[in-house]
């Protein structure tokens, strides 16, 4: 299991999303920010409220995210020997890591699972150690290494 592949990977995922939400800002601002003179009908006042409550709503999605990317980085330089906050558990037939959520993903065959400290799973696995059992829903895994 090579970590810093694959927190690359994350990284890469993470500003997938962030390419998204500036795309999604650049729209509703564009919407937001119809000219008064254009505006034929009252409900188009109506959109342009929503276009602004929207791009305000993703500004601060991607503040979030920016936070989360910066947090992932930190990462690739965090060796663990315990489930904590940074650590890659290989569970053999996936990955998961422990950081930020963010979605599924593939990596050289195998899926990548992401979790936050904050998610409720987080505090049942918290210092599971090499070889430990850990449940996530109704499976069960053993934990084949944690990097």
């Amino acid at each position: 299991m090579n970590k810093i592949k694959i927190l690359e990977q994350i990284v890469k995922e993470q500003s997938k999303t962030l390419a998204n939400l500036t795309a999604s800002i650049q729209k509703y601002k564009s919407a937001s920010d119809m000219d008064e003179d254009d505006t034929l009908d009252p409900e188009d006042y109506s959109h342009q409220g929503e276009a602004r409550e929207m791009k305000i709503r993703m500004e601060q999605l991607l503040l979030k995210e920016s936070k989360n990317l910066e947090l992932i980085e930190k990462c690739l330089s965090i060796e663990n020997e315990e489930v904590a906050f940074g650590a890659l558990l290989d569970l053999d037939s996936k990955y998961l890591f422990v950081g930020v959520s963010i979605h599924p993903f593939s990596f050289e065959g195998k899926e990548v699972y992401s979790i936050s400290t904050e998610a409720p799973i987080f505090q049942l696995i918290k210092g599971k150690k090499v070889n430990e059992l850990i449940e996530l829903g109704t499976n069960s895994y053993t934990i084949k290494s944690i990097k």
